[in-house]
């Protein structure tokens, strides 16, 4: 699927997706690619066109829309390549081609991170999401059935900042399921 493709579907299941260019910063642990790079706030928040999104992949940058306010999406992430869950990302790419058929039972957009990590994403429909509230450990139920297997972070509405789901084709993130839904929980 290609970024104007990508834009499309979201546009098509989210309400008022606002999308962002990660331009990376330097970290002290060095430089993440994957970071906003720059500040935002709702009075100044980027204007960015379909060709700019499309340059800024093709030049190796990510793309990613916001999770929280005002969609109520929300991004589950699994880091299962850490030492605490699987080992390492030869593990966590054996145990996605072994048990896609989980993620598939979730109903939801699930999107592969580039060291075999996975992203489950949703939509809050009250507006509020309890990390630990029954609704979303029994649909995560599927996934978390294999005890090694547990979320690390949950994208919905940070303190300091905003949130967001990186988006397939942006470098290494990868659709896995077939789905082209997301689940309203």
């Amino acid at each position: 699927m290609s970024v104007v493709e990508t834009l499309s579907l979201i546009r098509s299941l989210v309400a008022n997706p606002r999308f962002l260019i990660l331009k990376g910063e330097q970290r002290r642990s060095g430089w993440c690619s994957k970071a906003l790079g720059y500040e935002i706030e709702n009075n100044n928040y980027p204007v960015v066109s379909d060709d700019e999104f499309v340059a800024a992949v093709a030049a190796g940058q990510s793309f990613a829309v916001e999770t929280g306010k005002p969609n109520n999406l929300f991004d589950v992430e699994f880091d299962i390549y850490v030492s605490e869950s699987l080992g390492s990302e030869i593990a966590a790419q054996q145990w996605l081609a072994e048990n896609l058929w989980r993620l598939e039972r979730l109903e939801t957009i699930v999107v592969e991170s580039p060291r075999h990590g996975f992203h489950v994403w949703g939509i809050a429909s009250s507006g509020v999401l309890d990390p630990r509230g029954k609704t979303l450990a029994d649909w995560l139920w599927a996934v978390e059935e294999d005890m090694r297997i547990k979320p690390n972070t949950i994208h919905f509405q940070s303190v300091n900042g905003s949130d967001y789901a990186i988006l397939p084709p942006s470098p290494n993130y990868h659709w896995l399921t077939k789905c082209r839904t997301i689940r309203r929980l």
